[in-house]
Formats: C-alpha cells, sequence, structure tokens
C-alpha cells in the first residue's frame, strides 16, 4: 500500500504526518472532527500566527446582546488600531456562548499588538516590557502591570466588562478551540450568526510526499532539539505517525 506524507509548517512548530492508504487524503479526519482532539485546521492557524515569543494579547470580553456581534467587534479592533496606530493588525476572535458555567456570553479576542502600545494613548504611566526585565524583585517577566485606568478607558471601548490575559501559546490555543468547541456543540449557535471572526490571518505552508520529505531533509528536522512523536488512528487515514518538530 503506497505511503503518504503531510508536512504542515506552522512556523515555530511543523507537523508531518505519515500513512498507508490506497489514495491520498487531503484532509485528514481530525482536521473536520468536531472535538477536543480535532479541529487541526484551527490549531494550526493559531500557531502560524500567534507563535512562541510573539506579542500578542488576549481579551475576555463579556457580551449580553448578541444581535451585530461582528461590527462591535469590529469596531473595538478599529479602536484598538487608532490607540496603538497598528494599521493592518491580525486577529481572531470568538463567541463563546452561555453554558451552564457561566451565563454571559464572552468574546475571546486574541490581536498581535502588545498591550502597552494598546494603552500608550492614555497620558498614564504605562510600563513598557524592558521594564519588566530591569525590575525582576517587582514584576516577573510573565507579568504585564495593567492600571486600573487602562481596563477602564479599553472597558469604555467595548461598553461591557473585560479581562487581559497573557497566555502561552499552549494556553491560548486550548482557550480559543474550547470556546469555538463549546459555541459549536451549543443549543444556541443556531439562533446566532457567525461565531468566529478574524483578519490578515496567514495560512500554515503544507507540502506532500516528495516535497515534503525535501524540506525535512533541507531543513534537518530530525537535529532539532525538541521532537515529539505518537501513532493514531485516524477516521481517513487509518494508522498515521505524527511526528512534531518545534523551534522552542
Amino acid at each position: 500500500m503506497p505511503e503518504y506524507t503531510k508536512l504542515v509548517n506552522c512556523g515555530n512548530n511543523i507537523y508531518v504526518y505519515d500513512y498507508k492508504s490506497c489514495e491520498p487524503i487531503k484532509q485528514l479526519g481530525l482536521e473536520r472532527e468536531v472535538s477536543e482532539e480535532g479541529l487541526l485546521g484551527l490549531k494550526w492557524t493559531l500557531r502560524t500566527n500567534f507563535g512562541n515569543g510573539d506579542d500578542y494579547t488576549l481579551f475576555t470580553m463579556k457580551i449580553t446582546d448578541f444581535d451585530s456581534i461582528e461590527h462591535k467587534v469590529n469596531q473595538f479592533v478599529h479602536a484598538l488600531k487608532k490607540s496603538s496606530g497598528v494599521k493592518k493588525p491580525v486577529y481572531f476572535a470568538v463567541l463563546e456562548l452561555p453554558n451552564k458555567y457561566h451565563k454571559f456570553g464572552y468574546v475571546q479576542l486574541v490581536i498581535n499588538i502588545p498591550i502597552y502600545m494598546l494603552t500608550c494613548k492614555l497620558n498614564k504611566k504605562i510600563l513598557d516590557p524592558k521594564y519588566l526585565y530591569e525590575n525582576d524583585d517587582e514584576w516577573s517577566n510573565e507579568e504585564v502591570p495593567i492600571l486600573i485606568d487602562d481596563l477602564l478607558y479599553l472597558s469604555d471601548i467595548w461598553r461591557n466588562d473585560l479581562e487581559i490575559l497573557f497566555p502561552s501559546q499552549s494556553e491560548l490555543i486550548l482557550l480559543l478551540t474550547s470556546a469555538y468547541l463549546n459555541s459549536l456543540l451549543n443549543p444556541l449557535n443556531s439562533h446566532v450568526g457567525p461565531i468566529s471572526f478574524n483578519s490578515s490571518l496567514s495560512d500554515p505552508t503544507i507540502l506532500w510526499d516528495h516535497e515534503a520529505e525535501e524540506f525535512i531533509r533541507e531543513n534537518k528536522l530530525i537535529d532539532y532539539p525538541y521532537h515529539y512523536s505518537e501513532e493514531f488512528f485516524d477516521s481517513q487515514a487509518g494508522f498515521t505517525i505524527l511526528n512534531r518538530y518545534s523551534l522552542s
């Protein structure tokens, strides 16, 4: 039976899927499967655009009115563009519908602008990331001090409560895909419009068979210090071997 290789290059993470099949399979079952293990396409896209070490900010924003959500998100992003001076930011937003764990809905929005740029319009003391490294005894490197005035300013733009988070890449992807999955499976989903919105997202690079093997050789992936391997059963490709290579 012929062997096939699918390589997905997400920048700092590269996934190589090897499987045997009578004919090529363009999409793995997990790419379309609505489950915690599935939604691979979304996970790849998030990893491609919001990688480890990239500057991004995550907003968890309360919402009680589900009309014109996309318009509200666009207005909020427009205000962030004006505040930061970034003309074409990359962002992804997902509506998390109410459920038994929380009675309100939330919009989870990640944007590739660091928080100190978003709040620089305030004539307040905004701390630069350099300050964090020079004052390790006061702040850890993972903490970004946010003033109450900053939150009030941004909450006023959104016109509701919001939180600002700084998750790792893995935490970010888990939070966004979980919110997306929960909304897809939520009975309220049929009563609202789109549940995700984005702009300027880049797609991961996908290579097949000989091109994938050439990429592996040229980039010496087998020498990467961070390497993870597993075998799993896919609904379309059958038994599949996954090798994941990470730059960090």
